[in-house]
């Protein structure tokens, strides 16, 4: 066949498989899940294409020089390690040769606590991230690794470079209970559970594979405490985040107005069934995630033409898998008869943080932006306007007016504080 400048080339299989040298290349690398570097080592031994990753060049030259004698297999078994436990076994080498051993020494010296307790927490999170990806039976659903992803990697930006046997009791519990949401207030106590579980899990885990002692959080349960404080947002910081919407992005309109004048859960309009069918980013691909939900769409759910204009948010959208009607309010139908994106809603939280950046939010009064602030809003400024805690909690999806008294309304708000938020229509903010 002929090639880019009109000359005869071999076939590229036809090259790959009459090779008779071995071709290699190392190239350096960065991961784009984890931000560490690694070398990539790439080409052909005796007619195949070989692709290996290691955690350090060394061991990358290594695996090249060694290639065509016996040692290659020893490399092949390294490549075939996750870059975390190739860290480890570097890191491994490297203390011992501070120390004057060798790694078989190294291990026998603290055989007696733990084998592997001088390796990096960040290391530990790795390897154990590693394996909820190999392990079907602690696969989980989408949100839920979400939030053992997100609370890891704060827990590593605590602890990432301490050696893991060096945590303490102190430690761990003394990082949970300073944990404050963004506006600087405490969790609530069933969060603050939830995180206990997720860190427990995780130092369990590495207890039972030999990089603990003992599991920090053994003894330990978060005291109930009171309750996480409300947060909603002003009329002024209201007005201020739709005047920035309509400048810089006016097709995120519902994805403000439905949650602050109508109620719905964030996911309900913007879906969780693309994140779930992609997975969470793992060392060798995605983590599958069991189930998703798609959100509403304006042809099958948005009803703003009918006597009473209204929402229909279906059992396999909704958190409750319950269907339900949300009867809307004239302001929040003002806006969405704006049009603008629904499910799905593409690169909303990047989109969302320019929002926020811009209108400066912070400076127009109390401030604490959380993923539920806008049904925090809604809930306080319908109360506060119409005085009916039942339609409200049912318009929002709650089966039991406690959880709706409790962490989405504590009726603080003023009515005519209320009546500038209703009044905040698109002609209102001309």
């Amino acid at each position: 066949m002929l090639g880019n400048n009109g000359q005869q080339v071999l076939p590229k299989t036809w090259q790959q498989e009459n090779a008779t040298e071995n071709i290699m290349k190392i190239t350096e690398k960065i991961d784009k899940r984890t931000g560490q570097t690694f070398w990539l080592v790439d080409g052909y031994q005796n007619g195949k294409r070989i692709r290996q990753r290691y955690a350090s060049e060394q061991f990358a030259l290594a695996a090249m020089e060694n290639q065509t004698n016996s040692n290659g297999e020893i490399m092949g078994e390294i490549a075939a390690l996750s870059a975390a436990d190739q860290g480890m076994i570097l890191g491994a080498f490297e203390l011992a040769k501070k120390k004057g051993l060798n790694l078989y020494d190294l291990a026998r010296e603290n055989e007696a606590t733990s084998t592997l307790s001088t390796t990096r927490v960040s290391a530990v999170i790795s390897a154990y991230r590693d394996a909820r990806e190999a392990d079907p039976d602690m696969e989980v659903v989408g949100s839920t690794m979400v939030g053992y992803v997100n609370d890891l990697e704060k827990f590593d930006v605590s602890f990432g470079e301490r050696e893991i046997g060096s945590l303490t009791e102190e430690d761990v519990v003394g990082y949970l209970k300073g944990l404050k949401r963004g506006d600087g207030s405490a969790y609530a106590a069933s969060s603050r559970k939830n995180k206990k579980v997720i860190l427990n899990t995780f130092l369990a885990w590495a207890k039972r594979n030999k990089y603990l002692a003992k599991n920090p959080l053994e003894d330990f349960t978060p005291t109930k405490g009171d309750d996480a404080d409300i947060t909603w947002l002003n009329a002024a910081q209201m007005k201020r985040l739709l005047e920035v919407t309509l400048e810089v992005d006016p097709f995120m309109i519902p994805y403000f107005t439905l949650g602050a004048f109508g109620g719905l859960r964030l996911n309900e309009y913007r879906g969780t069934a693309d994140t779930a069918a992609k997975g969470i980013p793992g060392e060798k691909g995605y983590i599958t995630a069991k189930k998703g939900k798609k959100g509403i769409n304006w042809e099958d759910h948005v009803h703003l033409n009918k006597a009473v204009p209204q929402i229909e948010i279906p059992k396999e959208i909704a958190k409750t898998s319950q269907r339900r009607i949300v009867h809307l309010d004239p302001t929040l139908v003002k806006w969405l008869k704006m049009g603008g994106d629904l499910y799905p809603i593409t690169n909303w939280k990047t989109r969302e943080l320019k929002i926020r950046r811009k209108a400066k939010l912070e400076g127009l009064g109390r401030w604490g932006w959380g993923r539920d602030i806008m049904r925090h809003t809604y809930a306080t400024m319908h109360v506060a306007k119409y005085e009916l805690e039942y339609k409200a909690s049912k318009n929002m999806g709650h089966n039991d007016i406690k959880v709706f008294r409790k962490h989405y309304c504590n009726k603080e708000v003023d009515p005519s504080e209320a009546l500038k938020f209703w009044d905040l229509t698109p002609k209102g903010l001309a």
